[in-house]
């Protein structure tokens, strides 16, 4: 779906809504996104999946997001746990801080991952991830899945003499990243034409 379409150096720019994309969880993460909802699915585990477990180990239900907290952290090995909120309002956004609107918003589960998981996953860096880094990570996989879910993922086309192409899936804001890698690509196609250029003139004078 087109949102924009503008000039730019000579090239034609056309941003959309990129409705194509699979969901940034597909990619493979470093969490596990336990959430309670009977509308939407906005995680991997559903607190009905769990709820036998649960009751099996405290012989009662459960009836509070602190209670699975407890949950997965004795019993599910988590090391980093963050409440995951939602706002559903003319579409679905997810934060790992409250929204503030008291009638469109409310926790909707949690996200956490675990010591084997991060292990696995950080094997191939050559320090180990700070608790705060582990936490950056968490916070920017939900941003990165809210972004998904509120439709705000973007492709561009750009036509003109010099450059040819388009490129989706590309999560962020249309004008700080989709448009300016757009514009990036244009501005490096003259880049690459001065240069070659340059490389005819100094076949010609020599």
């Amino acid at each position: 779906m087109s949102i924009e379409e503008y000039e730019y150096r000579g090239h034609t720019i056309t941003i959309g809504q990129d409705c194509d994309t699979e969901s940034p969880r597909e990619w493979g993460h470093d969490s596990t996104i336990l959430y309670g909802h009977n509308r939407y699915t906005v995680g991997e585990v559903s607190v009905s999946d769990w709820e036998g477990e649960f009751y099996d180990l405290y012989d009662r239900e459960p009836d509070s997001w602190a209670d699975w907290v407890t949950f997965v952290t004795e019993h599910k090995q988590a090391i980093c746990i963050l409440p995951v909120y939602i706002y559903d309002h003319s579409g679905l956004a997810l934060s790992t801080t409250p929204f503030g609107c008291r009638w469109d918003s409310g926790q909707v589960g949690i996200i956490f991952t675990t010591k084997a998981i991060i292990d696995k996953n950080w094997a191939h860096c050559k320090t180990a991830p700070t608790p705060e880094d582990i936490e950056r990570g968490l916070r920017g996989e939900i941003d990165t899945y809210g972004q998904y879910l509120s439709g705000k993922v973007y492709y561009y086309r750009v036509e003109g003499d010099l450059y040819d192409d388009s490129l989706g899936g590309i999560y962020g804001d249309i004008d700080d990243d989709v448009k300016a890698e757009a514009q990036r690509e244009v501005d490096a196609a003259y880049e690459r034409e001065a240069e070659e250029a340059a490389k005819v003139a100094r076949c010609v004078t020599l």
